[in-house]
């Protein structure tokens, strides 16, 4: 039994060899009829979940507003009901409850776009039919291509491993294909798990993925030395180029520079943030853009390391590209970057959707992160032409999981050139205003 997926379609193609051909077919129709219950199966569940954790939240926000109504009546029958004290008491209760009746209204929008948007829906288009003639074996034709195949590639070798090797490595012209320079190539880490592994920073700052890190760090600050930059937002070309896992570690190495910094992870697609450093994701960047009431510290949220806060991405909203093009996240990042030196925004990949191309018109620069040995140079190329259609300013990119030998060199020539790195951001008096992490943290 095999499958596959016809190009440039949505049909999946199920095949089967057997020596009977009648039971062939057969076989072929029962796996059809197998994979279309196990896909509307797996969706009934996930819908029913998903459902049943948003309304949950429902029930906890409501039994919390319940309370807080209660202790409202309490404090009006008191002796003291008209006093200051009890008045201001009534008032924060009452913005409590707003707060989370807002809460409510979200997670209830939730649920009516989960119960539409079921998932993916698998239908067979043409049964399988018992075939009239075997198809194999053919063995002058089977013998034939074998020994065309082995001359084409005995000829062929070289320039077919040229070809294969269309990826993104350390020694291509940057400035020509992206717009901008190689900022830093940022070495693999060995066993690196989803969480709070992704923190190299923490756990290896003396290994040579974290030295990267500083110097790209450093270069963003030379970067913004001819004009003022203090948000960044990153990117990549596709998903899985490890541009969360970058964003991260660099807000780190910018809080260890003692820049006061905040994280917001604004890939309302797969936010992983929270994951990363360990927080919660009840509240964040959705309910700031979707509530412009609220302060920005009411989703701001300290982190391990000491002048790092993070915004997380907060509950999924169904329309992230129109949340983010509000005015409300302009002024956010305007508003934080007056309270913080650095704010660094992880956008999701620019190939697959337009979020990036919002965030990116909203902070003075942006780091497009690739991966080493699958971003492959079209893709590079492409990207940087979507980005530069805009606004925003390319400040550079991002080689992650650089491999190899021949890298180490080139690596040791970039770092070698930054023994006495500056400090070219504007560094603001600490303020309480945001929250920060401890050094017990």
């Amino acid at each position: 039994i095999q499958s596959r997926v016809e190009p440039d379609t949505s049909l999946l193609l199920i095949g089967v060899s057997d020596t009977d051909p009648a039971r062939a077919a057969v076989i072929a129709n029962i796996v059809a009829d197998e994979l279309v219950k196990l896909v509307d199966a797996r969706n009934t569940a996930d819908v029913a979940e998903r459902t049943s954790q948003l309304q949950a939240n429902i029930d906890s926000l409501q039994d919390e507003i319940d309370r807080d109504r209660k202790r409202i009546t309490t404090l009006e029958n008191a002796a003291d009901a008209g006093t200051q004290s009890n008045l201001a008491k009534i008032a924060d209760i009452n913005d409590k409850i707003t707060r989370n009746q807002n809460s409510i209204e979200l997670y209830r929008t939730q649920i009516g776009a989960t119960i539409i948007n079921q998932g993916d829906s698998v239908k067979i288009f043409s049964p399988a039919i018992a075939p009239t003639a075997p198809y194999a074996p053919r063995l002058t034709l089977n013998l034939m291509l074998a020994i065309l195949m082995g001359l084409m590639i005995a000829a062929g070798v070289i320039l077919v491993l040229d070809y294969l090797d269309n990826t993104v490595k350390s020694s291509l012209d940057f400035p020509g294909l992206a717009g901008g320079p190689l900022l830093a190539t940022v070495r693999a880490v060995d066993k690196m798990k989803p969480g709070r592994s992704q923190l190299f920073m923490l756990d290896e700052p003396k290994g040579m993925a974290a030295e990267s890190i500083r110097l790209l760090r450093t270069n963003i600050e030379f970067a913004s030395a001819t004009r003022e930059m203090t948000s960044f937002s990153l990117t990549s070309p596709n998903s899985g180029e490890g541009k969360s896992t970058i964003a991260a570690n660099l807000a780190i190495a910018l809080a260890q520079a003692g820049f006061a910094t905040m994280l917001i992870d604004a890939d309302f697609r797969r936010p992983t943030q929270h994951r990363i450093f360990g927080t919660a994701n009840d509240r964040g960047l959705s309910m700031l853009l979707a509530f412009p009431e609220n302060d920005w510290s009411v989703a701001a949220q300290p982190t391990m390391v000491p002048n790092l806060s993070l915004i997380p991405a907060g509950p999924l909203p169904p329309n992230p590209a129109d949340l983010l093009s509000l005015d409300r996240m302009q002024s956010l990042v305007a508003e934080l970057g007056g309270q913080v030196d650095v704010v660094l925004i992880d956008s999701p990949p620019v190939l697959a959707v337009s979020d990036p191309l919002i965030v990116a018109s909203q902070v003075d620069g942006t780091l497009l992160v690739t991966l080493a040995g699958k971003t492959r140079v079209d893709a590079l190329r492409k990207a940087a032409q979507v980005l530069q259609r805009g606004t925003p300013r390319m400040v550079g990119v991002v080689i992650n999981q650089q491999t190899g030998t021949n890298d180490d060199s080139y690596y040791y020539q970039e770092y070698g050139a930054v023994a006495e790195p500056g400090s070219v951001f504007r560094r603001r008096p600490r303020k309480q205003t945001a929250p920060q992490g401890s050094a017990a943290d």
